[in-house]
């Protein structure tokens, strides 16, 4: 009976400690053990936006030299600090990487190459801060699409220097010579009905005064300004995205001068990329991607890569290769990363997190 009784504690003790030690294994996640080793000065940022309200948006950390993987990559790197929630877009400003956290309502500034945080900038209750934009070296600007803001950021002082209100729902936004332009959606057709819904608004650069507002296609949510032929470029989505445009417009202007017509799948905040060096424009379309001729006055849409669906995001690297995000269902959410050289050959591909929606080249 004593034998038995001491057998059983010996058992119930073995079993505690066998608990604990389970308890302590790190989670392979972040285990740095399993991570790969590379070399972190260069690399694309990939931002997973992830779900509302969970908390779990996410930075994919992707070295095209060595194709080297890392999710997780703000988390990795911050001792399990969490990114945020909702996040929306990402600018690379020399040694920083600043990240739109929406749901949280800040901007998460990030150094580069290490990827530490460097703090947080708050933004006003509820605004959600969702598209940023580089003025120069110092300064960032940013739209806030639930507040209707437009935003000045000041990135060596780490506070906002000026607010603006905006017609509804602000997105995308460019400097186009010395003007400011910001499109202002209208949330789909949450709020088509509102003054100045489906506009682009122009600012002057320097104190963010309003010039006008210029009615455009209903819901644009991208835009892009091509230096090199004087135009920028609008893409809107129909309210059932049944058809989109893409519409080319006067720099100095601001007239319509050129609309492509296609169909997307979904509503997205980086619909198109154009290619600078050759004035070629690529899009998303409803099953692949698409790609425009600019300099030549009478191009026609033509297909750049096809059968390949739920596309998320499109980017185009310094070096000219094509970034595609997609997800594998709309219930899911969980992404993957295509990665094109200027053929339509496939280069490599890897996983993404939840819902990935911009990429950030450094």
């Amino acid at each position: 009976m004593i034998k038995l009784k001491h057998s059983l504690h010996y058992i119930f003790h073995l079993i505690i400690f066998s608990i604990i030690l389970i308890g302590c294994v790190k989670d392979p996640l972040f285990n740095n053990d399993l991570i790969p080793t590379t070399d972190f000065n260069n690399g694309v940022l990939v931002v997973n936006e992830g779900p509302k309200g969970k908390e779990i948006a996410s930075l994919t950390y992707y070295n095209p030299n060595d194709n080297v993987v890392i999710q997780n990559y703000f988390t990795y790197k911050n001792s399990f600090l969490k990114l945020g929630d909702l996040a929306n877009d990402i600018c690379i400003v020399n040694d920083k990487c600043i990240v739109p956290v929406a749901g949280s309502g800040v901007l998460q500034v990030i150094s580069l190459p290490d990827g530490l945080t460097k703090g947080l900038i708050t933004f006003p209750k509820n605004s959600f801060p969702n598209r940023i934009l580089k003025k120069n070296d110092s300064i960032v600007f940013v739209t806030c699409n639930n507040g209707d803001l437009l935003v000045e950021v000041n990135l060596n002082k780490y506070e906002i220097t000026k607010i603006v209100n905006t017609p509804p729902a602000p997105e995308a936004m460019a400097i186009v010579y010395n003007k400011l332009i910001v499109l202002n959606s209208g949330y789909g057709n949450l709020r088509q009905k509102e003054v100045n819904a489906s506009t682009f608004s122009i600012y002057n650069l320097n104190d963010l005064s309003l010039i006008k507002n210029v009615p455009t296609s209903i819901n644009p949510t991208q835009l892009i300004f091509l230096k090199s032929n004087g135009k920028f470029y609008i893409q809107s989505v129909s309210i059932d995205n049944s058809s989109s445009e893409f519409i080319e417009y006067n720099g100095l202007t601001f007239d319509k001068e050129r609309t492509w017509f296609f169909k997307q799948s979904l509503s997205l905040r980086h619909p198109f990329c154009i290619d600078s060096v050759n004035q070629k424009a690529y899009i998303l379309g409803i099953d692949g991607v698409l790609a425009i001729n600019l300099f030549s006055q009478n191009s026609q849409i033509s297909n750049f890569v096809n059968n390949i669906k739920n596309t998320t995001a499109i980017d185009i690297s310094p070096n000219g290769e094509i970034y595609v995000a997609q997800i594998d269902a709309l219930a899911s959410g969980l992404g993957k990363i295509y990665r094109y050289n200027n053929s339509g050959e496939l280069v490599y591909q890897f996983n993404a997190g939840i819902y990935p929606g911009a990429f950030g080249f450094y």
